[in-house]
């Protein structure tokens, strides 16, 4: 993700109150084993990742953990689009913010954002081949009734926007930790963590 990207998320927002959460859940997917390791909210981004996410001041960040084994064991590729959070009191779905998986020596960085609204050809080798093997399943697990919000990212400057409604692209593992964050509003009081159209946990939000 480009340095200094803004993060501006569209109509609604949630937030969580300082709410801190450590536990371990089990998913069994397709081609991955997915561990819920840990949830918080606000957390510092340590991470060695050169894009720095920001988000208006009166919102905080939901900061989700999770933990994929490939079930051969070999790598595969991963779409990290599936997990979401839901509010029942807006009635809107989110994608995250920024997705991260770790690398080398501790650090993160980013997931390759693709614009959910540009289908032409990408000359870039790297961007072309995940390309070709990512798809926006974000959109393939809404639910009757809940607005789907987007992530934009300004890839420009204030003066000249522009702005760009995004999903990640996939990536090939066998064996990663993955950070996800989520952008929240303080009116909301919880918000329902979501893989695919499996809900895992309600997350309660404390003030």
């Amino acid at each position: 993700m480009i340095m200094n990207s803004k993060i501006s998320l569209v109509t609604f927002f949630l937030i969580l109150g300082c709410f801190i959460s450590s536990y371990s859940q089990i998913i069994n997917d397709d081609d991955f084993t997915i561990e819920i390791k840990q949830t918080k909210v606000n957390a510092f981004n340590f991470t060695s990742s050169s894009s720095w996410i920001k988000i208006p001041k009166n919102m905080k960040k939901l900061w989700v953990r999770i933990r994929i084994k490939s079930n051969t064991k070999k790598r595969q590729w991963f779409n990290p689009n599936a997990l979401s959070i839901v509010s029942e009191q807006c009635k809107c779905r989110f994608r995250p913010t920024d997705v991260k998986y770790a690398y080398m020596m501790h650090g993160f960085v980013s997931f390759l954002t693709l614009d959910t609204e540009d289908n032409s050809e990408v000359d870039d080798r790297y961007k072309r081949r995940r390309q070709q093997h990512s798809k926006d399943i974000f959109l393939d697990y809404s639910l009757e009734g809940y607005q789907n919000i987007p992530t934009i990212i300004n890839y420009g400057t204030k003066k000249k926007p522009k702005n760009m409604s995004v999903f990640y692209a996939s990536e090939r593992f066998s064996n990663k930790t993955i950070d996800y964050y989520f952008g929240i509003h303080n009116s909301i009081k919880s918000v329902d963590l979501y893989y695919k159209n499996h809900k895992i946990k309600t997350i309660e939000i404390k003030d």
